[in-house]
């Protein structure tokens, strides 16, 4: 089974919406007296959130994410060697799932969508569900630790 990785429109509509009601906050703030040099500070608090949200949407992880039965699997669409790992399901909002991956590098954190690839979202979900075979190490590609 393997399932699309990339910008999560689910994650860029929450995002609009956090910003808008931040944007919406720091305007009724504003409007119910803050001084002048505080409605600057808050309005560029506004901006300077929505520009990091909209930077770390925009530098979201692309690539494929694959299961065989036994092991996981990352490859990034830069076209770097597939990384073996595990994946923990974080958040799931049935459309979206936020996951954890620990692979041999450092951790990523994958907004999965539904409207990426209806056709295999159940089955994703079933693999992120399912634990690990008896016996199987966790990391594909890594021999166990001999004792």
């Amino acid at each position: 089974m393997s399932y699309p990785v990339g910008r999560s429109p689910f994650l860029g509509r929450l995002l609009a919406g956090l910003v808008a009601a931040g944007a919406a906050a720091c305007a009724a703030w504003a409007l119910l007296g803050a001084g002048p040099g505080a409605r600057w500070l808050g309005a560029a608090a506004c901006a300077v959130s929505a520009a990091l949200a909209l930077g770390w949407w925009w530098r979201a992880p692309a690539g494929l994410l694959d299961w065989d039965g036994n092991a996981w699997r990352w490859s990034p669409q830069s076209g770097i060697q597939a990384d073996g790992g595990t994946v923990d399901v974080t958040l799931d909002c049935q459309r979206a799932l936020l996951l954890r991956w620990r692979g041999e590098g450092r951790a990523h954190w994958f907004w999965l969508d539904r409207s990426r690839a209806p056709a295999r979202w159940d089955a994703l979900r079933r693999a992120v569900y399912s634990p690990a075979p008896p016996g199987e190490h966790p990391r594909a590609g890594t021999p166990p630790a001999r004792p």
